[in-house]
């Protein structure tokens, strides 16, 4: 078995432990959410980052090596920004939530 056979494996058993290990976060964050109005928003965003995260890999597949550094840098900051974002939407449901059980 050559090297070129070793590092194949290994690029494929990486692609299912990386999706794996995606569809079992995205199991359990839509699991764990507390409120209709979370687990509504959890799946939206999930959609939304399962749509980019694929989006990504399909540019640095197709994308000539020049431009990769490009496109990898405005997906570092989206990344950045869209789990802030989203995380702040869900500190906002999650308040509204506890101000409606508590009223």
């Amino acid at each position: 078995m050559g090297s070129e056979s070793i590092t194949l494996i290994g690029m494929v058993i990486g692609c299912f432990v990386a999706i794996a290990a995606g569809v079992i976060g995205t199991y359990f964050c839509i699991k764990n959410a507390k409120g209709a109005a979370q687990r509504k928003f959890s799946i939206k965003f999930i959609a939304l980052a399962w749509v980019l995260i694929s989006l990504y890999l399909v540019l640095a597949f197709t994308v000539p090596v020049e431009y990769k550094p490009y496109i990898q840098i405005v997906y570092v900051f989206l990344l950045f920004v869209v789990i802030f974002w989203g995380n702040k939407q869900l500190r906002a449901i999650h308040s509204s939530e506890q101000t409606k059980t508590i009223d």
